[in-house]
């Protein structure tokens, strides 16, 4: 699947002869908490807005108007501003399966690229809960022979079909490398 903004950063990562099975991201829900603080800062400041509408721009009142006034701007611009950072981080962040390993590549300036060969990942946890049962999501952790978790997928959409193509995917690399009798290359 490409992105709907043609090549992502994860498609630039690929080795020769790699290709991507299945692609994922967080649950839109993940959005909605990191914007949390953004709907309070622009609910306080809505709240203050309308309060200070009452306050005479005379005296005492007219200097708590003022002050009222920049409070507002400052919550609403940082809002949007925390806003934009949250969406940023929304948009860059994916997980990808290839024919070869599984990567999780995060970071809006500075990425971050986590990732594991298919052929060393034992198993994977997947926790739902009762909400993300209802939504779609859930977490799912990529256990690897050291039996550490090596990427823990926070609330990713469809963690069920995840899990299964990533499996899939394992049995179908093992087949490819049992039947050349070759070692695999390194992704």
């Amino acid at each position: 699947e490409g992105s709907a903004t043609g090549m992502s950063y994860a498609d630039g990562l690929l080795s020769t002869g790699e290709r991507i099975f299945h692609r994922e991201k967080q649950h839109p829900w993940v959005f909605v908490w990191g914007a949390r603080y953004t709907i309070l800062a622009v609910v306080i400041a809505a709240i203050m807005g309308f309060l200070s509408t009452n306050l005479s721009t005379e005296g005492i009142s007219g200097t708590a108007r003022t002050v009222i006034t920049w409070i507002v701007a400052i919550l609403f611009i940082g809002g949007l501003a925390l806003l934009l950072w949250t969406t940023l981080r929304y948009i860059s962040q994916e997980y990808v399966l290839t024919n070869r390993r599984v990567l999780q590549v995060t970071g809006v300036v500075n990425k971050r690229v986590v990732d594991s060969s298919l052929e060393k990942i034992n198993d994977a946890v997947l926790e739902q809960s009762i909400f993300g049962r209802m939504f779609g999501f859930g977490d799912l952790k990529i256990l690897t022979a050291s039996e550490a978790a090596i990427s823990e997928f926070k609330m990713i959409r469809r963690p069920i079909q995840f899990k299964k193509a990533m499996l899939d995917a394992k049995y179908e690399y093992e087949r490819e490398i049992a039947g050349t009798g070759e070692p695999p290359s390194p992704p």
